[in-house]
């Protein structure tokens, strides 16, 4: 590849050498030292396993910390054979490269649970309240949350209007239990928090304190 200027050739090796620096333990100087020379090699190749298993759609800490036991169990158990090296399992979570990695995923993560629900409307099935039938909607807007209530005049052929709604501002945030949670602070005063999961058909739903929202 030949790079035709130099402001993007300095922007080719600065990418690289990020890269670099991200997943190369051996040449990240302030890193932790290791009696085993092949122990920088595994990192750097269990940080690219990593990297290359993760992609956009992902929204799932669990499924992350999936990516992250197999990468471990091909590249540092049977690979490197480095799981019983206790100066290698002692420091592996402290070397930078590791922290760098944990911290750059997790924040993409974060982002990919934003962009999902904000590309998405997320409603109930029809229900039946105390005084007619309903669907509930909901839309995330940058920190904005607005839930919409419309009543159906006609289950069959659709016929609605807008009955009410509430606006709020949300955060998203992942527990230690792996899951995310949305929190709402209506302009109202009240609070909901809503869970954020996926049921084994792969769709994408919010559990709400009294009802489901599914990605539509």
């Amino acid at each position: 590849m030949i790079l035709k200027n130099t402001k993007q050739s300095a922007l080719f090796f600065l990418f690289f050498f990020t890269l670099l620096y991200s997943c190369n333990s051996k040449k990240n100087n302030n890193d932790l030292d290791f009696e085993n020379e092949k122990s920088y090699e595994a990192i750097e190749t269990y940080c690219n396993c990593v990297n290359e298993k993760f992609n956009d759609s992902l929204t799932n800490f669990n499924y992350l910390d999936t990516i992250k036991s197999e990468c471990y169990k091909s590249i540092i158990e049977s690979k490197f054979h480095l799981s019983k090296d206790n100066d290698f399992v002692n420091k592996f979570d402290s070397t930078n490269s590791i922290v760098q990695l944990n911290e750059g995923i997790s924040k993409k993560l974060e982002k990919n649970i934003t962009k999902l629900l904000e590309d998405n409307t997320w409603g109930t099935e029809i229900s039946m309240n105390s005084r007619f039938w309903e669907v509930r909607k909901i839309f995330f807007d940058g920190v904005i949350f607005t839930q919409e209530c419309y009543r159906i005049y006609n289950v069959f052929t659709g016929s609605w209007e807008l009955e009410n709604s509430w606006r709020g501002k949300y955060s998203i945030k992942t527990e230690k239990n792996g899951k995310t949670y949305v929190y709402v602070n209506y302009d109202e005063g009240e609070k909901a928090t809503y869970v954020l999961g996926t049921n084994r058909k792969n769709q994408s739903y919010l559990e709400g304190p009294t009802r489901i929202f599914w990605k539509q």
